[in-house]
């Protein structure tokens, strides 16, 4: 939920909050001078935890003040302000900067909704004009998990069409790369946003969250803001075919009956097999729940007794699931590995000081990214 705004001040000591800050906020643009930009990353409010902060340029994770990430305390009644400077000589002319926000250590199993991400700014190179091109050099260092050995491939899906939600004009869109026009549009419901969507072989698992007012747009000094109710009424996991057209509605409590309808820390944490017929969902602990869409039936296929691997994501990769995670009480340590739900078998591997910013599925490959240098 990028750009959440809060309007009412009594939920400081509840909602931590995220910005970048630089010289003219009257413009949602950042520039350069010598291929440098200077700007200040702010943390403040929600409970007294750590927090571990990635900054990305165009959707990349990037290293600065010679870290993977900025390291930063809340302590109640204070902010905490980062002075920073990035050199974009490399990049292009226009690019993207925003900052997201994780917990770190005990801090990781807080009541609190993650990850926090800043505004998105425009951030420009001034030493390219707005004819050249030059590809970005930066890569991110990555692990690999082989799938080939298993036996289980995972093919790339077609990102011919995407899923797109417009709340200005109160409709999802199903849009094809390089027309303007939408395939399909759904109108959405009135008190309800989308709180997330999945892709299958077949069609899209959408998540719709009903609350007790709708979303609200405003805009101040130059930026858009995109409020979201955070009192969760319902929510329903709605499938789509290809097209868009809705092929079946559940109800959240009749997958978890006997859980907090409103836990969103499950529903950020959920994954689809490439069938559409298996679901998964997480929580931040060694439990992961499995859904049959065919039969209705849920089932806890990992607990504390079989697994010690707090999840951050878990991913389908043919029927396995991979995953990466942390263990309780342990810092600095990345885990990651695979797991058979039929045969029960888990296979797990570690590496310190390993900051996964991401995982993807490829045909061959689990890859899991770390920031990047400069």
């Amino acid at each position: 939920m990028s750009g959440l705004k809060q309007n009412a001040f009594d939920d400081i000591d509840t909602m931590t909050r995220t910005e970048i800050i630089y010289d003219d906020k009257s413009k949602n643009v950042i520039y350069a001078k010598n291929g440098k930009v200077k700007f200040k990353f702010r943390i403040y409010g929600g409970p007294e935890i750590e927090y571990n902060t990635t900054i990305f340029v165009n959707h990349k994770p990037v290293r600065i003040m010679n870290s993977d990430y900025l390291a930063a305390k809340i302590e109640k009644g204070k902010m905490c302000t980062f002075d920073l400077e990035l050199d974009i000589s490399d990049y292009e002319r226009l690019n993207t900067i925003y900052a997201i926000s994780n917990p770190s250590g005990k801090g990781y199993f807080a009541d609190i909704y993650f990850p926090i991400k800043t505004n998105s700014i425009l951030l420009v190179n001034d030493l390219k004009s707005s004819t050249q091109s030059q590809g970005n050099k930066n890569s991110a260092h990555k692990n690999y998990l082989d799938l080939s050995k298993s036996g289980t491939l995972a093919q790339d899906k077609d990102y011919s069409r995407y899923l797109d939600v417009d709340y200005e004009s109160g409709y999802m869109l199903l849009m094809e790369n390089g027309k303007s026009s939408p395939v399909k549009q759904i109108t959405i419901e009135k008190n309800s946003f989308i709180e997330k969507a999945l892709e299958f072989d077949k069609g899209y698992i959408i998540v719709t969250a009903y609350a007790d007012r709708p979303v609200e747009l405003t805009e101040e000094s130059g930026f858009k803001f995109i409020d979201f109710p955070q009192d969760v009424k319902r929510r329903l996991v709605k499938i789509y075919d290809k097209n868009l057209n809705l092929q079946k509605e559940i109800d959240f409590v009749d997958i978890f009956p006997q859980k907090n309808n409103y836990h969103q820390t499950i529903v950020s944490k959920m994954t689809v097999s490439r069938d559409g017929k298996k679901i998964i969902w997480a929580e931040s602990s060694p439990k992961l729940y499995m859904y049959d869409v065919e039969t209705g039936k849920t089932s806890e296929i990992l607990n504390e007794t079989s697994n010690n691997i707090c999840f951050s994501s878990v991913l389908f990769a043919g029927d396995d699931i991979v995953f990466y995670g942390i263990r309780v009480n342990e810092e600095g340590t990345f885990y990651y590995g695979a797991f058979e739900p039929q045969s029960k078998k888990m296979n797990v591997f570690a590496e310190k000081n390993f900051n996964c910013v991401r995982m993807r599925v490829s045909q061959k490959y689990v890859v899991f990214e770390k920031v990047c240098c400069i």
